[in-house]
């Protein structure tokens, strides 16, 4: 099946519109981009086929019904359900690649050239003597009907037909619109017609062109004038592609160096098949005119491929709107960047990651000996304060209840919430902290971590060069990492915000010891914490309510 179908792109001749985003498009670099914009993928993740015509892939688009494998709208169910069962319709579902569309012409500067045939807007989209017959209604200004959903609907999905050089549209069962004399027909006098119509403009030029080589001076002089005038009318069509010097009969080309004599068909022919757009060229003598700036558009879905790419090569994942990134192997997200990636994985803390976990080879360092204390040696007095779920370690540090334990929650997105345990190097599900920090495992890494004896820093190694700040609950690999971390302005805020919670030295004073033996201190914090967070917090009654605004108003006037 054609891509453009499955992305609700409506496919004509000449025309292409995308039913979701409302956009029109004559070229299909234009499409080829628009259906790689973030926008438009989003959107399409949003449609579903209705459900009683799932196996003919039709969907609900606004009041339209659209069929995606016949690339074909329909204004109401009854024609939906016509369509469904026609020939055509099940020729495709069976045979998807049966009938490919390719354009039929070519369209540059608000014309359309068919068959030899040149087209203006209005001829091109039925609208005759101020009537569009595509529609049934007159038209006052031609850019703004021919730009609206239903008339350029009709205008794609309406039968045009192209033979022997003649072309015509088909715009119902009893009118005929002939491009090639760009007259409206009725049925029984189009077939007659048909049989005998010419295309007028080279009709036009072979009788100019034979007049002109006429002896008759008096017949010559009149033709050749109208000759010259035709043909300069054409020629005026061509203007934004050429430079054209009628002194010395050439055109050169302005998308490429290619220089030409004024013939309106070897025109034509180099700009639909030769001459590349995408190209541009300078000349050694400049042009007095301004110098055109050429506008880049961004392809924001080829940079999330290509983020995405990069990402997956360097264990980073994006989340599912491509808004952030979190990186396995350190445990951090990363705003949704190209150079901030590479930035990271070019950092000493994820090379350091990467050479603890075997995946890269360990460079030469220096052993660094620190000293350092087991947790049960450690901890001497330890209080609890369920506001703010964090604990007080012998009167000297303020750390998170998640950070003592060594856990990180994970939260990607609302649908994705996982926790990290450090001391294990495992992912649990959210809910199972509780349990997985009441197993024998967990336990045993917890006390095995060593406290680095340092003024003004709660650091544990939890295994051989693998250090875990308390402060900013992440882990760092290596003392040279792990030296630079601590001097970063992010460590040195959560230092001081964990630190202004000692102010408040009376309140953890009130507190009671959780208990005195480590191994039942650490199970107590976790049955008072899990048990707080747990418990569901109160509602107010109407009556409450009231007394509380009456306490306040009495206030107020004392």
């Amino acid at each position: 099946m054609n891509k453009y179908f499955k992305n609700f792109i409506l496919c004509g001749d000449i025309n292409q519109y995308c039913l979701l985003c409302k956009e029109s498009f004559h070229l299909i670099p234009d499409i080829e981009k628009h259906i790689r914009w973030e926008k438009h993928r989003k959107i399409i993740k949003d449609q579903t086929c209705l459900t009683k015509f799932r196996k003919d892939s039709i969907y609900k688009i606004g009041s339209c019904y659209y069929c995606e494998i016949c690339n074909l709208v329909t204004s109401n169910m009854a024609s939906l359900k016509e369509h469904v069962k026609s020939e055509k319709h099940e020729l495709l579902k069976n045979k998807p690649d049966a009938i490919i569309k390719k354009p039929a012409g070519l369209f540059d500067s608000g014309y359309v050239i068919i068959n030899k045939v040149i087209l203006n807007l209005a001829q091109w989209n039925s609208i005759v003597e101020g009537k569009c017959r595509l529609c049934c209604v007159n038209v006052n200004t031609i850019d703004d009907h021919i730009s609206t959903q239903e008339h350029i609907i009709k205008l794609i999905q309406t039968e045009t037909n192209y033979k022997d050089n003649l072309s015509y549209r088909k715009i119902d069962e009893n009118t005929y619109h002939c491009f090639s004399c760009k007259k409206i027909f009725a049925a029984d006098d189009f077939e007659p017609h048909l049989a005998t119509c010419e295309n007028t403009d080279e009709i036009e030029i072979k009788k100019l062109k034979e007049a002109k080589s006429s002896r008759n001076v008096e017949a010559m002089t009149g033709s050749v004038g109208k000759m010259d005038y035709l043909e300069k009318q054409l020629l005026v069509t061509l203007e934004d592609f050429y430079e054209m010097d009628e002194i010395t009969n050439t055109a050169k080309c302005k998308h490429c160096p290619k220089l030409m004599s004024i013939n309106f068909k070897s025109l034509i022919e180099h700009m639909k098949y030769q001459h590349d757009k995408t190209k541009q060229y300078t000349s050694s003598e400049e042009s007095e005119e301004e110098p055109v700036i050429y506008r880049h558009v961004a392809d924001n879905g080829l940079k999330r491929s290509r983020l995405a790419r990069y990402g997956r090569s360097h264990y980073i994942k994006l989340n599912h709107n491509g808004g952030k990134g979190y990186c396995n192997v350190c445990d951090r997200f990363l705003s949704a960047n190209l150079k901030l990636f590479k930035t990271h994985c070019k950092g000493i803390i994820h090379r350091g990651h990467l050479e603890l976990r075997g995946i890269k080879k360990p460079r030469p360092r220096d052993p660094v000996n620190y000293n350092s204390l087991s947790i049960r040696s450690y901890t001497i007095d330890l209080r609890y304060s369920p506001e703010e779920r964090v604990v007080w370690i012998n009167g000297e540090f303020c750390v998170s209840v998640n950070s003592y334990y060594m856990i990180y929650v994970i939260q990607k997105n609302n649908h994705y919430k996982k926790t990290k345990c450090f001391a294990c190097d495992l992912i649990i599900s959210h809910g199972e902290e509780r349990d997985h920090c009441l197993s024998t495992a967990h336990m045993n890494n917890f006390y095995d971590a060593q406290i680095l004896m340092r003024s003004n820093e709660f650091v544990r190694e939890v295994r051989p060069n693998l250090f875990h700040c308390g402060f900013c609950n992440l882990t760092v690999p290596f003392a040279d990492a792990l030296e630079k971390h601590l001097l970063t302005f992010k460590h040195n805020k959560s230092r001081t915000d964990l630190k202004q919670l000692t102010t408040i030295v009376p309140l953890w004073q009130d507190f009671n010891p959780l208990a005195m033996d480590p191994e039942e201190l650490y199970i107590a914090l976790l049955r008072y914490d899990y048990d707080y967070i747990r418990l569901p917090k109160k509602k107010e009654t109407k009556k409450e309510k009231k007394e509380e605004k009456d306490k306040e108003k009495s206030t107020h006037c004392l």
